[in-house]
């Protein structure tokens, strides 16, 4: 079942705004990588603010996720001079009329279509789109600490799928693959997979730059065991910050001194000697 009202001790599924789901108690995907990254990321969270490419991103899931909330939630900003008397006018207007909107250019707004058309013409990601829940929250107990998450697009019983801007949606070491790598977003697979109760997770990624392709995929078990194992080590150094001293913690980084290996395709290699010599 899901619920549209957040109890005061939540567990299960919940339709609820960003809003309400921001402010809920609960380690999400994004704080476990903060948390596992330092204590001082983790700490100062709340003082994030999202890039140009996160806004992108955030038009597109409007568009392809929830359409009917997209005119409540963002606005387009026609460019005007703000030196004549019109364009002050228009300005101090559309500021008034839209205030706690996103405000985008009309040519980020013109990119995001396009994105978000793309996709929704894929077969395969109009079919992992069809019959599926939206923005749904999921909110469980894990190792006596309670974990959230909010999927983009939910078959319950079946898989959940993301929703991902990326500058590469190719196949192979240097398309999306390293995106996952890098971002860590096997970890949220494993994350998400414990949530929704599902044993499948997909990506839709769809392209930021022109002509914004959209790719399919899944990552396989040992991907999922690895987000798992980062799943872990996030809630343990989450529950050792509990109640802790954080005057007498390391925050930031060890003080080891680190090396820093050239990459094995980069080192020097002695040439193969010449036997036929």
């Amino acid at each position: 079942m899901i619920k549209t009202v957040l109890d005061d001790s939540p567990d299960g599924f919940y339709n609820i705004p960003d809003s309400v789901y921001f402010d809920a108690d609960g380690l999400s995907n994004s704080s476990m990588g903060l948390i596992t990254k330092s204590y001082a990321h983790f700490l100062n969270r709340d003082s994030f603010k999202p890039t140009p490419a996160m806004q992108l991103g955030t038009l597109v899931h409007l568009m392809v996720l929830e359409p009917h909330l997209f005119d409540d939630k963002v606005a387009v900003a026609e460019k005007v001079d703000m030196r004549t008397k019109a364009g002050k006018e228009y300005k101090k207007q559309f500021d008034e009329l839209n205030r706690g909107k996103l405000i985008v250019a009309p040519e980020t707004h013109a990119t995001a279509t396009r994105m978000a058309e793309n996709v929704l013409k894929h077969p395969r990601a109009s079919e992992l789109l069809e019959f599926t829940e939206r923005e749904i929250a999921s909110f469980k107990q894990h190792d006596e600490i309670l974990i959230k998450g909010k999927a983009d697009i939910w078959a319950p019983g079946q898989y959940v799928a993301d929703l991902k801007t990326t500058t590469d949606a190719s196949e192979g070491t240097t398309g999306f693959s390293k995106s996952i790598l890098n971002f860590q977003y096997y970890r949220q697979a494993a994350v998400y997979q414990e949530l929704f109760d599902v044993d499948k997770f997909y990506f839709i990624a769809v392209e930021n730059k022109e002509p914004y392709l959209v790719n399919t995929f899944f990552i396989d078990e040992d991907y999922i065991n690895a987000g798992k194992k980062l799943m872990r080590k996030a809630i343990k150094r989450f529950k050792d910050l509990q109640g802790a001293d954080l005057s007498k913690i390391n925050l930031g980084y060890d003080d080891k001194l680190h090396s820093i290996n050239c990459p094995y395709w980069l080192a020097e290699r002695p040439e193969a000697s010449n036997d036929s010599e």
